[in-house]
């Protein structure tokens, strides 16, 4: 399998969006249509709330998310371990 460049990809999207086919972008450089058409899904532009993301920043984001959700869940269970094997204190209250 062959792996093209952010930079590569991002061209072939650019000259879709400006008109040329997928089919013709293809024959000319050399990725499938099929590659070239997830290409253009995948850097697509949406603007949400007034910010601009692509499904490639979105992409990246649920990945960077479910790293920390999984460090979150090893801290949790670290401290859970901690918690119990420190010995049970009992307060005492002296009434006077």
């Amino acid at each position: 399998m062959i792996r093209y460049k952010k930079e590569f990809k991002q061209s072939l999207v650019e000259m879709h969006n400006q008109g040329r086919s997928y089919t013709d972008l293809s024959a000319e450089y050399g990725p499938s249509v099929d590659s070239i058409r997830n290409w253009v899904k995948l850097y697509a532009v949406h603007e949400v709330d007034g910010e601009k993301w692509t499904q490639a920043d979105v992409n990246a984001l649920q990945k960077e998310n479910d790293k920390l959700r999984e460090e979150l869940e090893i801290l949790k269970i670290r401290n859970s371990k901690i918690n119990k094997s420190k010995p049970m204190v009992t307060p005492i209250i002296s009434i006077g």
